[in-house]
């Protein structure tokens, strides 16, 4: 089982060094591992997006009078109708834990991938820890 923080889950770097992992060749087993452990993630980002737009865009989204949404400047957001709650609501759910039905994967697993620090750090709710920590 892997639990983690909505905001862990949800992080940009994440999702780019989970792509990495996933997509680096390995041996079967290995990969079959990953395989495992990234599509159950990614199961749960679909989810949690799901529950997002719901719950937090559902209550906070300015809309137009047919009841659309209505973008920020950039295109890429919504506009808020109450900012502050926005916010509060926003890092309240950041905060929640989630618990994907997964393995974590082993550390040994990701031995022929090459990960800087801050990716191994960004990958540590999902990782066991290493056997051998020489």
């Amino acid at each position: 089982m892997i639990s983690m923080k909505v905001s862990e889950l949800m992080h940009g770097m994440f999702v780019r060094v989970l792509q990495k992992i996933a997509g680096t060749p390995n041996d079967p087993y290995a990969a079959y591992r990953i395989r495992n452990a990234s599509r159950a993630i990614q199961e749960m980002q679909g989810k949690t997006r799901f529950q997002y737009k719901e719950e937090i865009q559902g209550k906070y989204a300015e809309r137009d009078e047919s009841g659309a949404v209505i973008l920020d400047e950039t295109g890429t957001g919504f506009k808020a109708n109450d900012t502050k709650g926005f916010d509060e609501a926003s890092i309240a759910f950041g905060e929640r834990k989630v618990d994907i039905d997964a393995k974590k994967i082993r550390f040994e697993d990701l031995a022929k991938i090459q990960l800087s620090p801050a990716e191994l750090e960004i990958l540590s709710p999902i990782l066991d820890e290493p056997k051998n920590q020489e």
